[in-house]
């Protein structure tokens, strides 16, 4: 027993070697998408035909599968097919959200051998759904689990003519595959499996496979596999049996930590987790999930919360396991360049490039990147600094003089926090070096045509094929957003016509293409072969861009009828409007007896251009009317021109004639500006006067009321000033005083006060409305005047005239007075503009 452990342990470290060839896999075949998020779409094609029963007899193909499941979050999506000669849906492809105890009841019991073995079903169907269910953004990847080759019927393996079409359908369907940019990972075990038929599918879908001779691995790879697939950081791996303490940091930046622990045959495994907490069980800790599946045991701590960060760890014992753990970041980091286990070329610089990635509604702003590159020997790393540009981090690494593999090592750090990392090793060899003259900038029109160069160099010396170089393709790819893939194949023909070769066998691989998909797209040149004997598979990412419609530019006259002097010129008035999504250079020509001075006008996207475009009529044209035609299209030939109006009349004039139209021209502009003009003073004047009679006029009279009370024992009492219908009264204390228009008798002063309009007329009447209507300030001002020997006191200080304010108080004598004013909804502020006329006493 403890023999076969040993025996697991050994393929488990093997089987990670081969698994690290998978991720540089999954990366290739999705390199050229921009994820805004990890999650996944994955249809899961499980092998249950009739050599199953001998093949794996616990049945680790069902545990490896609902340990699948349990590895997904909540956003991916995942379909089961169980096949043998016929195809069963177990799992209709659909988002993971809380569906995972649906799903196992769906797989668990159903993956009971029986039948033959039919790839070709499996795979139509595993197509079919990926491409009949709407994911969004997800990636698209099909795992293909199987132990057997294809063996679609009894007789078919003593078939070789069936055989024959039936391996041509699979590789026809395995270009869709490639051709829609989904991958197909086969994960096959048991040693009656042939690995050619499974490497194929694989190399064409971009893909790669494992081979395990004991399905006792299944954990370990769909572990893995999940991992690379949702660009989580594996971080730990331990190798040797025994009791286990994985320790891990749990940030802000933390959405999800997986751990599968794998005991000894019949082994039993006991877990114990520390959170900051404390000790945390399955029941005490919502989105901690425990699992036991016979011998193998699955920890998924999904979402802690900010609550619950800091240091943790999982004890195991009880058993001789063996522990993998990776973690999930909300904001994490996906080295699209160098490919992991790619192939570069010795003495060129290495290409450093990195997508920041988010799940669950993350912002990935105010993020830096750091690659840390270690040669091969060397012990110390050398650090590159990556720049932004259009969303991805970019860099090189120049030092590769020296063959072996290269230790990539990126981190994205947020204000000096290191939040997400991600690692490649690239094998630097003696390659050619790949490049090209494609240049993505801003974008392709559709139906445009170019012609693509590539060429492979070693020392900057071009390399022809023969001698020391072997092609197996050279080509130039089209990875659109939607899946689709676009080759182009580049030839060293000498074929112009066909393929804009120019020389056969220099070097210079050429091929003419079209662009007759529109969307966003991404480009790569792609070559594989031997050099010297070695062989090499070669990628160069060329960047992202747009396949737009041919854009429409409209040019419109807006005065077709025009005249000139002999051996003048006129102008003829133009907008030029810009329909479309690229910079436009429009040539114009005139048809007809004159010519244009200006003869293209460029134009940004999108842009609207008034211009006078200068002309003169053909020389020595007589006196006459003429017609003339505008003519317009723009230089690059796709993009359509319109012209509106563009059928001129021309008329040739004498001197006298031709002042007479100017002078006539001018008379006419200046006589409507005029009356315009006119018109709009007269409605600002009549406007101002029925403004000035509303507003401001009716204040010249008294308007509001005077309350005051003579102590605090009698009731308050008022004196209407808008009553008296005046524009001065008087107040008197003394009962002597018959001027006086009100009378308040307190028997101890005999002062008597003024209260009067004063108005501010310098002002035209119909400027005063606009200015009370604009300003909200009224042209008259309320004053109190105390006559001698009477005093105003107000806010503790003695006054003889003031200006009243609304609900101002002050007193004369013994009597506190109030002032309100019932229009002041006019003045802007109630301090504003106190006028003390006579100085204090």
């Amino acid at each position: 027993m403890l023999h076969r452990f040993r025996s697991s342990l050994i393929k488990l470290v093997v089987f990670a070697m081969l698994l690290s060839t998978l991720a540089g896999a999954v990366v290739q075949a999705r390199s050229g998408r921009s994820h805004t998020t990890e999650a996944l779409s994955v249809i899961l094609v499980v092998d249950i035909s009739g050599s199953m029963d001998r093949n794996d007899p616990q049945y680790l193909r069902e545990t490896a599968t609902l340990i699948f499941m349990d590895l997904l979050g909540p956003k991916d999506y995942l379909g089961v097919l169980a096949f043998d000669d016929r195809i069963e849906e177990l799992v209709p492809l659909q988002q993971v959200a809380d569906n995972k105890g649906t799903f196992k009841e769906a797989v668990e019991g159903n993956l009971v051998p029986r039948g033959f073995t039919d790839y070709v079903g499996a795979l139509e169907e595993a197509f079919e759904q990926l491409h009949s269910v709407e994911t969004g953004d997800a990636r698209q990847v099909v795992v293909f689990l199987t132990d057997g080759e294809p063996n679609p019927h009894l007789d078919a393996r003593n078939d070789d003519e069936f055989m024959e079409g039936y391996l041509g359908e699979l590789w026809d369907l395995t270009g869709e595959y490639a051709a829609a940019g989904v991958p197909v990972y086969p994960v096959a075990f048991s040693d009656e499996v042939g690995p050619e038929v499974l490497e194929q599918i694989a190399g064409h879908t971009g893909a790669d496979f494992v081979l395990m001779p004991d399905p006792g691995d299944l954990v370990v790879t769909f572990f893995e596999l999940v991992s690379r697939l949702k660009n989580r950081n594996l971080f730990f791996a331990n190798q040797e049996a025994g009791g286990e303490t994985v320790e891990f940091a749990v940030s802000e930046n933390t959405r999800q930590v997986n751990i599968v622990a794998i005991a000894e045959a019949g082994g039993v495994i006991n877990m114990e987790m520390s959170s900051p907490l404390g000790t945390v069980t399955e029941d005490s800790f919502d989105g901690l999930v425990i699992e036991e599946y016979g011998s193998s045991m699955l920890v998924v701590l999904n979402d802690p919360g900010d609550y619950a960060k800091g240091s943790w760890s999982a004890v195991f014992d009880g058993a001789r396991v063996s522990v993998m753990a990776d973690t999930e970041q909300f904001v994490s980091a996906r080295l699209l360049e160098p490919l992991d286990s790619g192939q570069y070329p010795l003495n060129e610089p290495l290409p450093v490039t990195v997508e920041v990635t988010t799940s669950g509604g993350a912002d990935a702003g105010d993020v830096q990147a750091v690659a840390r590159i270690t040669k091969p020997g060397e012990a110390v790393p050398v650090t590159v600094s990556l720049q932004e540009t259009d969303g991805l981090f970019h860099g090189e690494y120049e030092d590769t003089n020296q063959q072996g593999v290269y230790i990539v090592e990126v981190e994205l750090s947020r204000q000096g926090e290191v939040i997400a990392s991600a690692s490649a090793e690239a094998q630097v060899q003696l390659l050619p070096y790949i490049s090209t003259d494609f240049w993505a900038g801003e974008g392709y029109r559709l139906g445009e045509e170019i012609i693509v160069t590539g060429t492979l160099s070693v020392a900057g010396n071009r390399l022809p094929e023969g001698g020391e170089l072997s092609l197996d393709y050279f080509r130039v790819e089209m990875e659109y957003e939607n899946g689709e893939v676009v080759s182009i194949p580049l030839k060293d023909s000498g074929d112009y016509e066909e393929h804009g070769d120019v020389r056969s066998d220099d070097g210079i691989w050429s091929n003419r293409f079209v662009f007759e998909h529109p969307g966003q797209t991404e480009a790569y040149l792609r070559s594989s072969g031997t050099y010297r004997g070695a062989d090499f598979t070669l990628e160069r990412r060329l960047g992202a861009f747009t396949v737009l419609p041919q854009g429409t530019v409209e040019v419109t006259v807006e005065n077709n009828e025009l005249w000139t002097r002999p051996g003048g010129n006129f102008r003829i008035p133009v907008a030029i409007v810009s329909n479309s999504s690229f910079a436009e250079n429009v040539i114009l020509t005139l048809q007809g007896d004159a010519m244009l001075e200006q003869t293209s006008v460029e134009l940004e996207p999108g842009e609207t251009r008034m211009l006078d475009l200068a002309a003169v009529p053909a020389e020595d044209l007589p006196y006459g009317s003429y017609s003339v035609t505008l003519l317009a299209e723009s230089d690059e030939g796709l993009t359509q021109v319109e012209v509106n109006n563009g059928e001129l009349s021309l008329d040739v004039l004498t001197t006298g004639e031709a002042l007479q139209r100017r002078f006539l021209g001018s008379v006419l502009t200046v006589g409507s500006i005029l009356v315009v003009l006119l018109v709009i003073a007269l409605m600002v004047y009549l406007l101002g006067m029925v403004l000035y009679r509303l507003i401001v006029y009716p204040q010249t009279r008294l308007r509001g009321a005077l309350s005051y009370r003579l102590d605090p024992m009698h009731p308050l009492q008022e004196l209407s000033l808008t009553k008296s219908g005046k524009t001065s009264v008087k107040i008197t204390l003394d009962e002597d005083n018959r001027d006086a228009d009100f009378l308040v008798s307190q028997g101890d002063h005999d002062f008597t006060m003024s209260i009067y309009t004063q108005w501010d007329n310098r002002l035209p009447k119909f400027l005063q409305g606009w200015r009370t209507l604009v300003q909200r300030e009224i042209p008259v001002k309320v004053l109190l005047e105390c006559e001698k020997p009477g005093v105003i006191e107000f806010e503790g200080e003695v006054y003889t005239k003031k200006e009243l304010f609304h609900l101002e108080e002050f007193t004369l004598g013994n009597v506190t007075f109030q002032y309100i004013n019932s229009n002041s909804r006019w003045f802007k502020n109630q301090r504003a503009g106190v006028d003390i006329l006579k100085g204090k006493v």
